[in-house]
């Protein structure tokens, strides 16, 4: 935003292109003791100031054209309503044209704008966003029982049985492998045994079941005791152990008794290709874009997200060519 505020002021003194890049030196001089990769990369830092500055004077051009037809629409108005900036605010004529935009572009032609009824719109965009959003309760054994388990002395999970697959031609087996039931979690309190139809937490002495980590979503699958079958819906790591959030779906399981896991092979799959082409996308972007930051990413079987920044454009051509780089390497 400041610098947006900046790019305007040049714009308003009808400076060239490249002022504000031009003014890094200076901003060196006064502070490279204290930013010393300002010193190390300043024409990195150019590159990024005349990049933004080119965006935000694209980002101007196409704000006008759309501003344009939206009038060539409207008539002569003298005031905009609230329906009739958000519509050239979300795209209904092209590109979407910030709200600060269209307010400066209204000023120039001495056309008023409805503010309270863009606020109004706002709100409700606003409440449709919470409305729409999903929320996932994750939530954990509480500190008291992490206390508690570590006092009674049950060991945290071996879980290193994640990693052990067997591969040929390209097809992944996952064997299923014994396992203990140390301790059982219902209603935030610890238990000896839970019945069919209630859902508990587990915790085992081993596990192969891949906790939720790094934006990838847990494992899910079975657990059969002699008594019962649990359905695992989720896995979280708490202090260590690994907290197999469960359905008891028939029977009844017990502390002590001798269990079976069963992975779901194929949600651990998809999963797993899911985790493989998030390293090949950030390798293939800093290819084709440069200087790429992973900010976060989410793996689920079926697709995956990956959030980045970079100092350059994200054109068409450049996803194009992402893309077939991508196959070649995938």
């Amino acid at each position: 935003m400041l610098m947006h505020r900046a790019f305007n002021a040049a714009s308003d003194l009808k400076s060239p292109p490249g002022l504000l890049s031009n003014l890094i030196p200076s901003v060196i001089e006064s502070l490279g003791e204290a930013y010393p990769e300002l010193q190390h990369y300043p024409q990195h830092f150019q590159d990024i100031v005349n990049a933004a500055e080119e965006n935000y004077r694209q980002k101007i051009t196409n704000g006008r054209h759309c501003f344009q037809r939206a009038l060539q629409k409207y008539g002569s108005v003298k005031r905009l309503t609230g329906d009739q900036v958000w519509e050239i605010h979300v795209g209904r004529f092209g590109d979407s044209v910030s709200l600060d935009l269209i307010a400066d572009l209204a000023t120039e032609l001495h056309i008023q704008v409805d503010e309270e009824a863009v606020i109004v719109k706002m709100t409700e965009k606003k409440e449709r966003d919470a409305q729409g959003r999903i929320y996932t309760e994750k939530t954990v054994i509480p500190s008291s029982i992490e206390l508690i388990l570590k006092h009674m002395g049950v060991p945290i999970t071996d879980d290193s049985y994640k990693y052990l697959y067997q591969s040929e031609n390209g097809v992944y087996e996952i064997s299923s492998i014994r396992s203990n039931v140390l301790q059982l979690v219902k209603d935030n309190s610890l238990c000896e045994s839970v019945e069919g139809g209630e859902r508990c937490d587990v915790i085992l002495d081993k596990t192969q079941f891949y906790s939720e980590a790094g934006g990838q979503v847990s494992d899910k699958g079975t657990i059969k005791t002699g008594t019962g079958v649990i359905e695992v819906e989720d896995v979280q790591t708490v202090a260590g152990y690994v907290v197999h959030r469960c359905f008891v779906s028939s029977g009844v399981i017990r502390v002590g008794d001798l269990c079976t896991l069963h992975i779901n092979q194929d949600y651990r799959f998809g999963c797993m290709c899911n985790h493989t082409a998030t390293h090949v996308l950030n390798y293939c972007l800093n290819e084709v874009l440069g200087d790429v930051k992973q900010q976060g990413s989410k793996i689920t079987p079926t697709k995956l997200s990956f959030d980045f920044t970079c100092s350059g454009n994200l054109t068409l051509k450049a996803l194009q060519k992402n893309r077939r780089y991508s196959c070649r390497h995938n």
